[in-house]
C-alpha cells in the first residue's frame, strides 16, 4: 500500500491540475503565450570569497523558465559574452577566472514567450589567500533515472580535488532543496558504486546515488536534483538541476461502472467507464461466448483487446444485429495493467439510431510553419460532419469543439489550426475528433498532438568594421524578427557561399561577434565579408546583405599643438596600439598676405610606438598651420606595409 499523501501537497497539486483542465475550456486563455519573464534583480558575484571561483546568484524572475548568464571582464562596459546559455536555478558556479581580474555578470530570464531585457551588471573576483572549495559537477555529467519503481538513481561525474558529495531534493525546479545523502556525504571512492541490475554490464546500471524514499508526494511528479562536492576547504555551490521521476505503481483497481449500450444504436455499441487514478489510457477487451440469458465469461482468455483510447468511452462499430457482446475494460500506465473490468452486455439494434463512430487514426503535424494539420480518417459513412477540440493536456477536458469540417465522401480529411486561430508556436497541443449526424455526436477520438515551428527569422542589417582594429573583425547586426540565435558566415568574396564552407560561428545569441581567427591581424588590408542568418526552431532564416570588413590600425586621437620655443611647435596625440610608427603631415593653412592655404607643406615619419610628439623648428609666426597624423606598421625589414587611416586636420596659430 502505498503511503498517505502529504495534505498539503494534494491540496497544491489538485489546484494546479484542476487550473489547467479549465484552462482548457477557456479557448482564449488556453491559447495565449506566455508573457516574457521579468528581469533578473539582486545580481550578487561573489568578491574574493573563494580563490577558484565566482559564485553568481540572483533573486528568481517572475515567469522564467531558465536564465543565460553574461561576463565581461576588467571593465564594466566591455563586451558581455554569453557563458552560462541554459540554466535552470538561479546561481551559476564560474570556475574559469583568474585569481587578480574583476569579472562583470548580468543575467537574462528566458521562457517561451521570449527573454528578458538584461539585468544590472555585478562585479565579481577571485581572492589570492581564499579557500578553494570544489566547483559542482558539471551539468553535462549530471542524470537521473525516471524509469524505476519508487526510486530515482542519480549519476554525475567526479570533480578534481572532491573528497565527498552532497545529493539536494526539491518537488519544484525553483524550490527550496532539502539535503537527503547521508550525514557526512558520499565518499569520493563510492562514485559509481550502485549497480542496479547486478551485471554491471553498461554505464546505465551503474549509479552513484539512490533516492529510494518513496514518498507519495512524489509518485508521478518529477523531482528535482543538485549536486554539491567538498574538500579540506569546505563545500562547494550546488549544480544545476536535473530531474527525475517516480514512476506510478500499477493502477490500483480496474475501471469500475463498465456500461455497454444495448440496442441505443444501430450500427455500433457504446462502451463507458470510470476513471481510474494514475491510469494513462484504457484498454478495451470482448467476448463472443456469451448470450443474453448467461453470464458475461469471468477468464480472461475467452476476450480480445478491440482497441485503447485515453478517454472514458469507447465505439465498437464491429458488430452485428443479433449478436450479443461482453466488454471489459483494464486501466494501464507505464508501470502495467490491472486485471479486467466486471464485465457488461451490449448489443445493436435496428430500432436504434444510428449515429457515427468516432474517427479513426486523428494524427497532428509537428513540422508546419505558424500552423498545426490535424487529419483523420473517417470511421463509417454515416458521418456528415466532424468536430475538432483542441486542449493543454493530453486527458483534459477538452470543451467546446474550434471547428468543423463537413464530410464529403472521401476516407481523409483534415483541419488547419492556426497561429492567428489563437494557437502559439513551439507549444504543444492535444486534439480530438468527433463524427455528427442528424441523429447525433461520436464519442471522442483517440488524442493526438501537435505543434507549430515559428517562420524563419527575417534578414538583419550587418555591419562589420572598416579597419578599427588592428587584430580583430568587431561584426554586428540587428535584431532578426522570431530569431532565438544568429549563426554567422564569413567570405572573401562578397557573394559568398554562405553554407558550412564559410560557417564562421553559430548559436550566437546576442547581436555581435568579434572575429578574432588566428593570424587575422596580419591580413591587413585584407577585405572579408560577413553575412549572418537567424535561426529558430522552424530552421535557418533568410541571410542578410554581406557588410565588408577588415583589421587595421586605428585613427590617432586627441591632436593637440603648443608652442616649442621661439618659432617652434610641437604636435602631440594618443598612442595607436601595435603600430612601429607615425608619419605627421604639415602645411601652412592660411598667410596675412593671401598667399595659398598648403603652398608649403611637409612630413615627418617617427620611428616607434612611445614617442608621441614632434616638434618642428624654425616655423615662419606670420603664418597659421594645421597637422594631422597616421600609424603604420612595417615588415621584418623595417619596410612600411600598412598605414592607419589618416587624422582629421587639427589648426595651430603660431604666436608672435
Amino acid at each position: 500500500m502505498k503511503q498517505v499523501i502529504n495534505v498539503i501537497l494534494i491540496v497544491f497539486f489538485l489546484s494546479v491540475t484542476a487550473a489547467l483542465v479549465t484552462g482548457c475550456d477557456t479557448e482564449e486563455e488556453s491559447s495565449s503565450p506566455p508573457s516574457p519573464p521579468e528581469t533578473p534583480v539582486q545580481v550578487n558575484a561573489s568578491d574574493g570569497s573563494f580563490g577558484n571561483q565566482v559564485q553568481v546568484r540572483w533573486q528568481p524572475s517572475q515567469g522564467a523558465d531558465s536564465y543565460r548568464v553574461f561576463r565581461a571582464i576588467d571593465d564594466e562596459d566591455a563586451e558581455y559574452r554569453l557563458v552560462a546559455p541554459d540554466t535552470t536555478a538561479n546561481e551559476w558556479v564560474d570556475d574559469t577566472v583568474s585569481a587578480g581580474r574583476f569579472y562583470y555578470y548580468r543575467i537574462v530570464a528566458v521562457n517561451m514567450g521570449g527573454k528578458s531585457p538584461m539585468s544590472d551588471p555585478d562585479l565579481g573576483y577571485a581572492g589570492e589567500q581564499a579557500p578553494n572549495p570544489p566547483p559542482p559537477p558539471s551539468r553535462d555529467s549530471l542524470y537521473a533515472s525516471q524509469e524505476y519503481l519508487h526510486h530515482v538513481y542519480l549519476r554525475w561525474d567526479s570533480v578534481y580535488g572532491a573528497d565527498t558529495y552532497h545529493v539536494y531534493m526539491s518537488v519544484f525546479p525553483a524550490g527550496e532543496y532539502i539535503r537527503i545523502s547521508p550525514e557526512g556525504g558520499i565518499p569520493a571512492t563510492d562514485l559509481n558504486g550502485i549497480d542496479v541490475d547486478g551485471d554491471a554490464g553498461t554505464i546505465n546500471d551503474i549509479f552513484s546515488f539512490d533516492d529510494n524514499r518513496e514518498t507519495e508526494s512524489v509518485e508521478g511528479r518529477a523531482c528535482y536534483y543538485r549536486i554539491s562536492a567538498e574538500n579540506d576547504d569546505g563545500e562547494g555551490a550546488k549544480s544545476d538541476v536535473v530531474s527525475g521521476w517516480f514512476p506510478y505503481d500499477v493502477p490500483g483497481n480496474p475501471p469500475g461502472g463498465v456500461a455497454a449500450t444495448d440496442g441505443t444504436y444501430s450500427n455500433k455499441v457504446v462502451v463507458t467507464w470510470s476513471t481510474v487514478a494514475e491510469a494513462d489510457y484504457y484498454s478495451v477487451y470482448r467476448s463472443t461466448d456469451c448470450y443474453e440469458t448467461d453470464d458475461c465469461p469471468v477468464f480472461t482468455a475467452f476476450y480480445e483487446n478491440i482497441g485503447s483510447v485515453s478517454g472514458l468511452s469507447f465505439d465498437d462499430g464491429s458488430v452485428s444485429e443479433g449478436e450479443v457482446y461482453c466488454y471489459a475494460v483494464r486501466a494501464v500506465n507505464a508501470a502495467g495493467a490491472t486485471d479486467l473490468s466486471v464485465p457488461d452486455k451490449g448489443s445493436v439494434s435496428g430500432a436504434g439510431i444510428s449515429v457515427p463512430s468516432a474517427p479513426l487514426n486523428v494524427s497532428g503535424s509537428v513540422d508546419e510553419e505558424n500552423q498545426i494539420s490535424i487529419t483523420w480518417d473517417s470511421a463509417d459513412s454515416l458521418a456528415t460532419q466532424y468536430n475538432v477540440y483542441r486542449c493543454m493536456i493530453a486527458n483534459g477536458n477538452y470543451g467546446e469543439s474550434i471547428g468543423s469540417v463537413t464530410d464529403s465522401g472521401i476516407t481523409a480529411y483534415t483541419y488547419i489550426d492556426t497561429v492567428s486561430g489563437g494557437i502559439s508556436t513551439d507549444t504543444v497541443y492535444y486534439y480530438k475528433v468527433s463524427a455528427l449526424n442528424d441523429e447525433g455526436e461520436s464519442s471522442l477520438s483517440v488524442n493526438t498532438h501537435g505543434k507549430a515551428l515559428p517562420a524563419v527569422p527575417s534578414a538583419s542589417a550587418v555591419v562589420a568594421s572598416d579597419g578599427s582594429d588592428w587584430d580583430s573583425i568587431p561584426v554586428s547586426w540587428t535584431e532578426a524578427a522570431r530569431a532565438v540565435s544568429y549563426t554567422l558566415y564569413r567570405s572573401e568574396r562578397a557573394a559568398g557561399p554562405w553554407d558550412e564552407s564559410t560557417l564562421l560561428a553559430e548559436n550566437i545569441t546576442g547581436t555581435a561577434f568579434i572575429d578574432v581567427t588566428p593570424n587575422i591581424a596580419s591580413d591587413y588590408d585584407r577585405i572579408y565579408y560577413y553575412a549572418v542568418r537567424g535561426v529558430n526552431s522552424g530552421g535557418k532564416g533568410e541571410i542578410s546583405e554581406p557588410d565588408a570588413g577588415n583589421v587595421g590600425l586605428e585613427t590617432p586621437e586627441n591632436l593637440a599643438a603648443s608652442d616649442g620655443g621661439s618659432m617652434d611647435v610641437t604636435f602631440s596625440w594618443d598612442q595607436v596600439e601595435a603600430c612601429q610608427g607615425y608619419i605627421v603631415f604639415w602645411q601652412r593653412s592660411s598667410v596675412a598676405w593671401g598667399t595659398n592655404p598648403g603652398s608649403v607643406s611637409g612630413e615627418e615619419t617617427i620611428l616607434g610606438n612611445a614617442n608621441l610628439t614632434i616638434t618642428l623648428e624654425n616655423m615662419n609666426w606670420y603664418f597659421n598651420y594645421r597637422f594631422s597624423v597616421a600609424a603604420y606598421m612595417t615588415d621584418n625589414g623595417g619596410n612600411i606595409i600598412h598605414t592607419g587611416p589618416v587624422s582629421e586636420w587639427s589648426d595651430w596659430e603660431l604666436s608672435d
